[in-house]
C-alpha cells in the first residue's frame, strides 16, 4: 500500500512540474508574439493604445494566454474600431 501511495505522490509530483514548465513556455511565446507585433506597429508608427510596448510585454509575460487575449482585443480585434 505505501509503494502506490509513494507511487501516486511522484506521479503528482512530475505532473505538477510538467504543467509549470508548459505554462512558463506558453507564457514566453505570448510575450514574444506581443513583443513581434509591438515591433510591427513601431514600423508602421502605430502607438500601442493604454500602456507603452514594454508594459504590454511585461503584462503579458506575467499573465499569459489572457493578456494576450486582452491585447488582442484592444489591438485587433472589430472591437478595438
Amino acid at each position: 500500500m505505501e509503494y502506490l501511495q509513494n507511487s501516486f505522490t511522484g506521479l503528482y509530483i512530475n505532473m505538477s512540474i510538467l504543467i509549470s514548465v508548459l505554462s512558463v513556455i506558453v507564457h514566453i511565446v505570448c510575450a514574444l508574439g506581443v513583443s513581434k507585433d509591438l515591433g510591427n506597429f513601431h514600423k508602421r508608427n502605430i502607438a500601442p493604445q493604454l500602456m507603452p510596448n514594454f508594459a504590454w510585454v511585461l503584462t503579458v509575460l506575467v499573465t499569459g494566454v489572457w493578456g494576450f487575449l486582452i491585447y488582442w482585443l484592444m489591438h485587433h480585434s472589430s472591437l478595438s474600431r
